[in-house]
């Protein structure tokens, strides 16, 4: 390894490295920057053709760096970081797997081309568009394990984005948008959505074109300046692509313990702020059913003179079965800008 060098390469320079033996890294930079600047030129990380049998060791860089021009991966590899600024990464070979173990970045508009999977342990932002590729077979999946943040979108084409991390939009501490189009899957037990919530309008959002499977974890921090109010609606996750599974594990900031989320009432997930003794409405066992307790915060249905929330225009759609549990007689409903009475 040399500490401190830079391999920068200029416009219609292709440079393949490859044929190395087993157990040893192609290539390694201590502390330096593979950077690839050039517009039309591209790296190529593990030629296929002769080369022997390449494993993730063979490949550490401390950085890729792909601008305008191509980055291509062919066979499994390990990046300590990887960024893209308007360029392209190619996974090569439907087997492969790429991982990051560091910083992630996409800025411009950014592609990931090929199958295989890549793997991101640390820290990953999108702030530009990142597309995937819509026709690779078999799909491709980034499964995130670190943190995914960011303002931008990213639009998974074929392929499915797993996050085994947290999703936090926007920026720690301010309010921001990222945008996902395909599929997104929140895995059950490390998967979680950390927003930071200052009002309505003024809070983080997963803007969702496409299909979702809810599960893990719902985190909120507040953001400074904001003072809940009963009827505060806050839109987390929108969008009407389908929506399956439930956050299992709700983790509110101590000053907003007065939010929980709905389901599917108007938005695939909303944070409603009800009071203290206030029977609200979720949805969260799903099919709109007074009856179920489930389906009410803290799993208790209303009884009679209880104060009772039903969260925005769509919940009018909850229709009591005959003959219901809860009746409009047996509860009394609170009314504010925010919060409608059935």
């Amino acid at each position: 390894s040399d500490s401190g060098l830079t391999l920068v390469l200029d416009a219609g320079k292709n440079v393949s490295f490859g044929g190395q033996t087993a157990g040893t890294r192609l290539f390694q930079l201590g502390g330096g920057t593979f950077d690839a600047t050039n517009v039309g030129g591209k790296v190529v990380v593990n030629a296929a053709g002769t080369s022997p049998s390449i494993t993730a060791a063979h490949v550490l860089f401390q950085r890729l760096r792909s601008e305008g021009g191509s980055a291509i991966i062919n066979g499994p590899a390990t990046i300590a970081g990887l960024e893209l600024a308007t360029g392209t990464l190619e996974q090569l070979g439907s087997t492969a797997t790429l991982t990051v173990t560091g910083a992630f970045s996409a800025s411009g508009t950014s592609a990931v081309k090929g199958s295989g999977l890549l793997i991101t342990k640390a820290g990953s932002s999108v702030d530009g568009t990142l597309t995937f590729s819509a026709d690779a077979v078999p799909p491709k999946q980034w499964e995130n394990q670190g943190t995914l943040s960011g303002t931008g979108t990213i639009d998974m084409g074929s392929a499915l984005l797993l996050n085994k991390g947290a999703i936090r939009p926007g920026a720690v501490g301010s309010a921001g948008t990222l945008t996902v189009k395909g599929k997104l899957a929140f895995d059950a037990d490390e998967g979680a959505l950390w927003l930071d919530v200052g009002g309505p309008g003024e809070s983080d959002q997963l803007a969702m074109l496409g299909d979702v499977t809810l599960g893990g974890a719902l985190k909120t921090d507040q953001i400074p300046g904001y003072t809940p109010l009963d009827g505060d609606r806050i839109r987390a996750i929108t969008g009407s692509g389908a929506v399956s599974g439930r956050f299992t594990d709700v983790q509110m900031a101590s000053t907003l313990v007065g939010f929980a989320p709905t389901y599917e009432l108007g938005d695939p997930v909303r944070l409603v702020h009800a009071g203290t003794g206030v029977r609200l409405f979720t949805n969260a066992l799903g099919g709109r059913n007074w009856d179920a307790e489930d389906n009410w915060r803290g799993g208790q249905r209303p009884q009679a003179g209880d104060a009772v929330a039903r969260e925005g225009a769509q919940a009018r759609n909850v229709v009591p079965r005959p003959e219901p549990a809860v009746t409009r007689a047996a509860a009394r409903f609170r009314c504010s800008a925010r919060l409608k009475p059935g």
